[in-house]
């Protein structure tokens, strides 16, 4: 038995319930609208009111409504997970919603996207290079999916040529200064103009390793080539179609009143709850206190996910975070364990 008490988007529970060996996955969110997506899913399946595009307005309106449209805006539809912010940019808006109707809808946005593809990378990156895109012959969304991502892929190996000559200019630019600087210190001399030209010639590296960063950039557009919201609604359907979705059962609940009442040696309790140092909204909702409290009085085993806690640590993931646009910095994500036994 598992009991997943901060369930979230569903995650760890909908992938337990996959798992021969597991009896029954309780979830539990204190998020009315999340549940009852989750409900909807379970009891309905992924049908094809959940194949619809959500704009900006639309995801404010209801963004904080106790139904599953809600739940759905907050899960899928909002920035990080986050519950407040919308998944898109402004600027790349249109362009996402272009993608979605490709896939979903069979429209043909082709030539708009190669467009605003090309005027990105060169906007961006400097790098003036044609894109084409052929709209996909496939029937199934997934399908249409992958081969769109399989010729922006294809665009962006096509760049990157572009990205070593731009490369080879720079350095060839930074050979030519060098050669101008000794000519000027060799009729010169002053030690003034040494230490202005030294000084310069810092500043000049340093602007040259700031544009390759940028054309460093180029080796994945996955931010024109994620289409997030379709893969995870592929992933739950797949989930939702087959009979062990009847191994779960949903709660909406604080954590700390869910009642376990399990045996002991054949029931673990999950703890995901939000981290407290990433800023979401949703972490002020979270007492630290009655976590620790929790953890301190279950007889039964607890794994915690959190990027830092006193429990003793037994597995951990490096990975990068995208919770911040143009943002791609490592984190260190760690599985804690609490048994029976262990103070804290």
């Amino acid at each position: 038995y598992v009991f997943d008490l901060f369930g979230g988007g569903g995650a760890i529970s909908f992938e337990l319930i996959q798992r021969e060996q597991i009896k029954k996955v309780v979830y539990n969110d204190i998020n009315t609208g999340v549940v009852e997506l989750l409900k909807d899913i379970r009891d309905n399946g992924v049908t094809d009111k959940y194949y619809q595009w959500v704009d900006r307005e639309t995801f404010n309106k209801h963004k904080n409504d106790k139904d599953w449209f809600g739940g759905l805006c907050q899960v899928v539809w909002s920035f990080g997970n986050g519950q407040k912010a919308y998944l898109f940019g402004r600027d790349i808006e249109q362009y996402k919603k272009m993608y979605f109707e490709v896939v979903v809808n069979n429209i043909d946005h082709t030539e708009k996207m190669a467009n605003f593809i090309e005027n990105y990378v060169l906007k961006r990156y400097g790098i003036a290079k044609k894109c084409k895109l052929e709209m996909p012959q496939w029937i199934d969304i997934n399908k249409r999916r992958l081969e769109i991502r399989r010729q922006i892929v294809s665009y962006e190996k096509a760049c990157k040529p572009k990205q070593q000559q731009e490369q080879k200019k720079l350095e060839q630019l930074g050979k030519l200064e060098q050669l101008k600087k000794q000519q000027a210190i060799n009729k010169t001399h002053p030690l003034q103009d040494i230490k202005q030209i030294g000084l310069l010639e810092r500043l000049q590296q340093l602007e040259q390793l700031r544009q390759l960063e940028r054309l460093e950039q180029i080796k994945t557009l996955k931010y024109l080539e994620q289409t997030k919201v379709l893969e995870g609604l592929e992933q739950v359907k797949q989930v939702s179609n087959s009979q062990v979705i009847n191994k779960l059962e949903l709660l909406n609940q604080s954590f700390d009143e869910v009642k376990i009442n399990t045996p002991i040696n054949e029931t673990i309790i999950y703890l995901d709850p939000p981290y407290l140092d990433v800023g979401a909204e949703y972490a002020e909702m979270v007492d630290q206190k009655k976590i620790n409290d929790y953890l301190n009085k279950t007889p039964y085993v607890v794994y915690v996910s959190s990027y830092n806690c006193g429990l003793r640590c037994i597995a951990e993931y490096e990975h990068r975070t995208t919770l911040a646009v143009g943002r791609n910095d490592k984190v260190i994500e760690r599985l804690y364990i609490k048994q029976p036994n262990d103070g804290y």
